[in-house]
């Protein structure tokens, strides 16, 4: 399924990145970096998206950590428990 609107941060503006995005049809909302000369019209209220999906994988990557801490210690508590009977 193509994408219709890409989102990135202002570290990704370049000319090339938006006219790869443009070839493809689709819209690009990426904020101006402060040294660009032609200022291109982003939308502030999908880029504002962007920052609640940044957040949610964020959320997601720091409890797949806590899901793989916990499995590492219930394994070690299994294997403490088989050695004392």
């Amino acid at each position: 399924m193509p994408a219709k609107v890409v989102t990135a941060g202002n570290v990704h503006d370049s000319d090339v990145l938006r006219q790869t995005i443009a070839v493809k049809d689709t819209v690009s909302v990426i904020p101006n970096n402060t040294s660009r000369v032609r200022k291109y019209f982003f939308d502030k209220h999908l880029y504002g998206h962007h920052y609640l999906i940044e957040c949610y994988f964020s959320e997601l990557k720091q409890f797949r950590s806590v899901a793989a801490r916990y499995k590492k210690t219930a394994g070690n508590d299994l294997e403490a428990g088989g050695d004392a009977t």
